[in-house]
């Protein structure tokens, strides 16, 4: 389909559901003002000099083309006066386009209401096909995997390419969109699309279903996971250390990162395990600084997660290239045997980091799923309130140029084994990656 035929379906499907939701906000909005054509270009304006000025690399995983005809079929359909959610529909197609994580646009929190009730149904996005991951409904009869089709009689294939918006080619690119937004789906479905309350199923096999939603406190908790390392001893003989996150937002937390890393490392050195599973699979990064602290102790020669960076000064672009490399810090309980990493798509930013590293120095084996960022990837994101909306816009300040980068093509991180798990994989009990990193140490 014609990108900006593309466009203007989804605007128009964003018209239909403004139009069928009016007079139906709750109570509790606190975002009534609607703003004028001159405030909505003024934000416009102000989130495109961003993009375009502020950020030294923003068109490597998109067309500059495409973003180009994009903004001015957007400019051109300003309307003469909007809401702020519709302001945010209006600007989130553009912000997608771009195809990187690190840009993404948000409405303030006092536009939810604790009131609203969110779609109650963990999913899996696979394509323009949308499945049931989990059911939180009152309605148990709806199984675990059954495809829905329409929600609220919109088509569930309107609705994804609408959360998409985007220009991604390769496929692990199109599984990063798909799994990115699994979590957040019923977030999506509410500000671009207005569903709320009560919600008409369909699914694949022709029956229908009415639910109630259910509150995102319930939908948070359900989804709520600790982001602390966690080791176990798999089957007696292997080491697993799962690294959820790289956040380091506060004091303490480096030092409680460490503590963590170096406990599981003790007890592995203590009873002389020398098969060791390192997963970073969801890890979406944080610091590279801890991503190395973990390295620290399987790797003792001299390496870097960044080969240089790439920057805005005085606005012009300015590449600065670093030869020199991280000494790793000297541990008593140094592992020395095999090591395995895992990953998947939504392994990112400094997690992404560690895994090139990791690779591009021989460290270990590798299994999982092709990267979604490439070997330059954006960081060191910032935040602007923009002037009227105060839409949240979050922006890349600086690229990364990773261990392997081929400046004459754009590469990616490729395990050693590639597996993308299928859909049954996803919707079973078992861990089949981490099984298969298990038979690994056999062969």
């Amino acid at each position: 389909m014609n990108f900006l035929k593309y466009i203007s379906i989804i605007l128009a499907v964003f018209c239909t559901t403004f139009l069928m939701s009016c007079g139906q906000a709750d109570d509790s909005d606190r975002s009534k003002k609607d703003f004028s054509k001159k405030e909505i270009e003024e934000d416009f304006n102000e989130l495109t000099n961003i993009i375009e000025t502020k950020v030294p690399s923003p068109f490597y995983n998109s067309s500059r083309e495409k973003y180009d005809s994009v903004k001015k079929y957007l400019k051109k359909h300003i309307p003469d006066s909007a809401s702020l959610n519709d302001i945010y529909k209006t600007f989130y197609p553009l912000v997608q386009t771009l195809n990187d994580a690190h840009f993404s646009l948000y409405l303030p929190d006092n536009y939810f209401s604790e009131l609203i009730q969110y779609f109650p149904f963990k999913v899996l996005i696979v394509g323009n096909k949308l499945f049931v991951k989990e059911n939180c409904s009152s309605e148990k009869s709806i199984e675990r995997g059954s495809e829905i089709i329409s929600i609220n009689s919109i088509p569930v294939e309107t609705i994804v390419a609408a959360i998409g918006s985007c220009n991604f080619k390769l496929p692990n690119e199109a599984l990063f969109f798909e799994e990115w937004n699994e979590t957040v789906f019923y977030k999506r479905l509410f500000t671009l699309f207005n569903v709320k309350g009560t919600f008409t199923i369909t699914l694949s096999k022709g029956k229908n279903f009415k639910v109630n939603g259910i509150s995102e406190k319930l939908l948070r908790d359900s989804r709520k996971s600790d982001n602390k390392p966690i080791f176990k001893i798999l089957d007696n003989e292997i080491g697993y250390l799962k690294i959820p996150s790289l956040i380091w937002n506060k004091n303490g937390d480096r030092e409680n990162f460490d503590r963590s890393i170096d406990s599981a490392f003790m007890v592995l050195h203590s009873v002389k395990i020398n098969k060791l599973i390192i997963d970073i699979r969801d890890n979406l990064g944080g610091s590279s600084i801890l991503a190395k602290d973990v390295l620290d102790y399987i790797y003792c020669k001299p390496y870097t997660l960044s080969e240089g960076e790439v920057d805005m000064e005085k606005n012009a672009i300015k590449e600065t290239i670093d030869t020199s490399l991280h000494t790793p810090a000297l541990h008593s309980n140094r592992y020395n045997g095999a090591t395995i990493l895992l990953n998947n798509v939504l392994t990112y930013s400094s997690a992404h980091m560690m895994q090139a590293g990791f690779q591009y120095y021989k460290m270990g084996q590798s299994i999982g799923e092709i990267s979604s960022e490439p070997l330059f990837i954006t960081g060191e994101v910032s935040t602007v309130s923009l002037k009227n909306s105060h839409l949240a816009f979050n922006y890349p300040t600086s690229n990364y140029i990773l261990p392997g980068f081929n400046k004459s093509k754009k590469t990616f991180y490729t395990p050693d084994v590639i597996y993308m798990p299928t859909l049954k994989d996803r919707l079973s009990d078992q861990d089949i990656l981490l099984e298969k990193a298990k038979n690994m140490f056999n062969k």
